[in-house]
């Protein structure tokens, strides 16, 4: 074992004793293995009370807490069916569960390659036991034989597309902590077709295949990312599960120009609809950290939803920025809007620092793949005020 790795691994044991914060939205669970994905990216919520593991290598048992890492594992891989199993620290304040094996993949006495857990892509700093899965958290278990190896994440510019239109993948790596470059020279399959990633860490696709197909990176020593799946329509909207149109009443002269509506199987030209549904609107908050709700539904799926937040100032707001801090004082009627992280049809934005005590102001606003974006605000669902106490 090299020093680094040994490090890495008693600061996560020693890190069993150290509680984490609760965040807030709708947890996920992904399980990447030494040569495929495990569980790919699902809502697994831990339980809710303490649950007692069983080694499926030997007759180790070991109780770990509600609403933890490891709690959160044991459901997601007894649901999928994957063995588990770990070796028992007790560092003095009673055992803890470190994880030796996930499905075929066990760490050999070397402990390299062994099961590393990032949460948000950042490696976990607390043992998975003591690690609270917060409501807006992603969680990822990886078999590496690095522990700092980077992880891979990719967005794509729209859940469903039309024949002949361009999909654009933007692939992104992670380091340990947090924090991400493009990942040039990346490979992206796509239906069977790859590409390679540039210097801004994007490739494309073009939209001629029907159905759906998934869209997965991967470069060498990293993590792979999750994969994304996106639909293709030629001219049955219900392929990719869009409501089918009334039919369209035929031209009453043959010099009539075919709408894009009749030769495309759709058009849609309404906007997606967003809830905040935390912090609660007009309600006292405890510990936020993020702003989470949800998007849709909409005929051409969600391709962003963007959030304000502001601190109000008499008159006036100072808006959170992406990295967590406010802006100088301006109008509330001119928000910063900045972008959050889809996840199906829920979204979240972490805001990197908890909120002081005080009023706030909230704001969310979505944009389809079809261009639409929410133009107004409805009180205490997608804008409004609220109050954080201690």
């Amino acid at each position: 074992m090299t020093r680094s790795t040994r490090g890495l691994l008693l600061a996560a044991f020693a890190g069993c004793l150290v509680p984490s914060t609760a965040a807030v939205a709708a947890p996920t669970l992904r399980i990447e293995g030494s040569g495929a994905t495990l569980l790919p990216e699902t809502a697994v919520r831990p339980a809710a009370a303490p649950t007692t593991l069983k080694d499926a290598d030997d007759s180790d048992e070991v109780t770990v807490p509600a609403g933890s890492a490891t709690s959160q594992l044991a459901v997601g891989a007894a649901a999928a069916g994957l063995p588990l199993g770990f070796q028992v620290f007790d560092l003095g304040s009673g055992p803890s569960s470190f994880i030796t094996r996930i499905g075929p993949d066990a760490m050999p006495t070397t402990f390299s390659p062994s099961w590393r857990l990032t949460v948000n892509h950042a490696a976990s700093s607390t043992g998975s036991d003591s690690t609270v899965v917060g409501e807006d958290d992603r969680l990822v278990w990886a078999f590496v034989s690095d522990f700092a190896a980077r992880e891979l994440d990719l967005q794509v510019n729209g859940d469903v597309h039309q024949r002949g239109a361009i999909i654009e993948v933007t692939v992104s790596s992670y380091a340990t902590d947090g924090t991400s470059t493009p990942a040039q020279g990346a490979t992206v399959v796509f239906g069977g077709r790859t590409a390679t990633t540039g210097s801004d860490g994007r490739a494309s696709f073009l939209a001629d295949t029907e159905g759906n197909r998934a869209i997965l990176a991967t470069r060498s020593g990293e993590v792979r990312s999750p994969a994304r799946v996106v639909c293709t329509v030629f001219d049955d909207p219900a392929v990719c599960g869009l409501p089918v149109p009334a039919p369209q009443p035929a031209p009453t002269t043959s010099t009539t120009t075919p709408s894009t509506a009749s030769t495309t199987g759709f058009v849609d030209s309404v906007a997606p609809g967003s809830i905040v549904r935390f912090p609660r609107i007009g309600r006292a908050n405890r510990r936020v950290r993020g702003v989470a709700g949800t998007a849709g539904p909409d005929r051409s799926d969600i391709r962003r939803v963007d959030v304000a937040v502001a601190r109000r100032v008499g008159t006036q707001c100072r808006f959170v920025r992406t990295n967590g801090r406010f802006t100088p004082l301006r109008a509330c009627a001119n928000p910063l809007m900045i972008q959050a992280r889809l996840a199906g049809g829920n979204w979240l934005r972490p805001l990197r620092r908890t909120l002081e005590p005080g009023s706030y102001r909230v704001w969310s606003r979505a944009t389809d793949g079809a261009g639409n974006t929410q133009t107004r605000g409805i009180p205490r669902i997608s804008a409004g005020q609220f109050r954080v106490v201690s």
